[in-house]
């Protein structure tokens, strides 16, 4: 927790941060970093691009300004497993502080705001990041663990499932498979098929 802390007040370590996804995002035009300023940055001051938008939780402005909110959802998890998947590095404080909607012109093309953007009519947009103190690494036998556990859940491939467990390191020696296995089949048929809406609304006492 000191590590992490100390690491997001140090400024100059962020402005490096965002730099760095500012490259990896050079040429996703549904996406936007705001610009460093470096000559007038510091230890203790960041001096940056001014981003104006909406939050990505005022859902009132994002329907007054005619953006899809299934859209914008579908593109920030896209970015997100694009960051964990592909990059190997992702924005580790997600808060709606730091997440907002740009609405962009309503004649701009969608085509170039790629397959996440509204086919419905509604307005095209980009996604705003800012604050980089703190980034999370992945490694590439945690995103590989990570990958196979995705898909275990998708295919419902319990083997699979606890295969990935052992990949990340989840499981204790002489671990019980065979039961781990049953267990997490019998959880996750309670939950398949089910929004998350309906989740959330489920008894705590039947989980």
């Amino acid at each position: 927790f000191a590590t992490t802390l100390w690491e997001e007040l140090d400024y100059r370590a962020e402005v490096r941060n965002a730099e760095r996804f500012r490259e990896l995002f050079a040429y996703d035009l549904g996406v936007y970093i705001p610009e460093i300023y470096p000559d007038m940055s510091a230890d203790y001051t960041i001096t940056m691009e001014d981003v104006t938008a909406i939050k990505i939780t005022d859902t009132a402005a994002l329907d007054a300004a005619g953006i899809d909110r299934g859209a914008a959802a579908r593109r920030m998890l896209d970015v997100y497993l694009r960051m964990v998947f592909e990059f190997g590095i992702f924005h580790a404080d997600p808060h709606p502080g730091n997440l907002f909607i740009y609405p962009l012109p309503e004649h701009a093309s969608r085509q170039m705001f790629g397959r996440s953007a509204s086919r419905s009519g509604k307005r095209p947009f980009y996604v705003i990041f800012v604050d980089f103190g703190m980034v999370g690494h992945i490694t590439p036998a945690v995103r590989a663990g990570l990958r196979e556990l995705l898909i275990s859940v998708t295919t419902r491939d319990m083997p699979r499932m606890v295969k990935a467990y052992e990949m990340l390191g989840m499981l204790l020696p002489g671990a019980d498979h065979v039961l781990i296995q049953s267990a997490q089949a019998d959880a996750l048929n309670y939950v398949w098929g089910k929004s998350t809406v309906e989740v959330a609304q489920m008894p705590r006492d039947d989980m």
